[in-house]
């Protein structure tokens, strides 16, 4: 019945994953107490334009190709962010770093970069992550 499928629905992981205005909300709140650190604004100024166009990228036009990925069941762990996934390639090539290792590795140890991301400080995924959505988009709907 539709009710089932509605509460079913309802379970899935897949609504953890936040819309555009919220994931933006979310690096404001996040960046504005680090932004004291003056470390933390040089990193920001010069990576400000990457930065920028991370921010303002809104993903939840492709939300309906994305999410077919992912089973909806809530059993297991729960998928990462594939969208904070997508941004974080997309920060990787504007800052010219070709290796998905050394990359992922970076964002894990970057409160900023994981922030940007739309991961919380600490929170970034494992490399494996990475490649794993790369054979989510290969493989198609779940």
């Amino acid at each position: 019945s539709n009710v089932e499928k509605s509460s079913k629905k309802a379970e899935s992981h897949k609504t953890d994953w936040p819309i555009h205005g919220i994931y933006k909300k979310q690096v404001r709140d996040r960046l504005t107490p680090l932004l004291k650190d003056k470390e933390t604004a040089a990193w920001l100024n010069k990576n400000g334009q990457e930065v920028w166009s991370v921010f303002n990228l809104d993903l939840d036009t492709i939300r309906s190709m994305v999410i077919p990925l992912y089973s909806g069941d809530k059993r297991g762990n729960q998928p990462c962010d594939p969208f904070g996934i997508l941004r974080s390639f997309l920060l990787m090539v504007l800052m010219k770093e070709t290796r998905i290792t050394s990359w992922a590795a970076d964002v894990k140890a970057s409160a900023m970069m994981s922030i940007v991301c739309g991961f919380k400080p600490g929170s970034a995924p494992a490399v494996g992550t990475y490649y794993e959505f790369f054979k989510r988009l290969e493989n198609g709907p779940y």
